[in-house]
């Protein structure tokens, strides 16, 4: 078993808990860790360039794909995969369109697919 299993299983001691997180760059949950990262560096795009509208499937910043991730955030949220949280971040980016192809923002609005909490 994992010490990451152990760890959400509370089994893990408080010993090696506190061994494993004086490691450099351990993450006990390392999916949403590199979430945020991309995330980050999404949010440093729109407050450099006002939005991030301009965010195309090849943008790569500071070697992330971040174009992407971008289309990979949308494929969850019409697959229902994507968490309210994470839905809530995007959406208050200056300029973040869930469909950006498909006609006018107003028109979309509405027809936005449930999501997974």
């Amino acid at each position: 078993m994992s010490r990451r299993k152990e760890y959400r299983l509370g089994v893990l001691s408080p010993e090696r808990i506190a061994a494993l997180e004086t490691i450099d760059g351990w993450e006990w949950n390392p999916h949403d860790a590199a979430w945020y990262r991309m995330f980050t560096h999404l949010e440093q795009a729109a407050h450099h360039h006002g939005t991030v509208a301009h965010i195309t499937q090849t943008t790569v910043i500071d070697g992330a794909n971040i174009g992407h991730w971008v289309m990979a955030q949308r494929t969850r949220h019409r697959q229902g995969l994507l968490t309210t949280d994470r839905v809530e971040a995007l959406q208050a980016l200056p300029g973040w369109d869930w469909a950006p192809h498909t006609g006018p923002p107003t028109a979309r609005i509405h027809s936005e697919p449930a999501h997974s909490k």
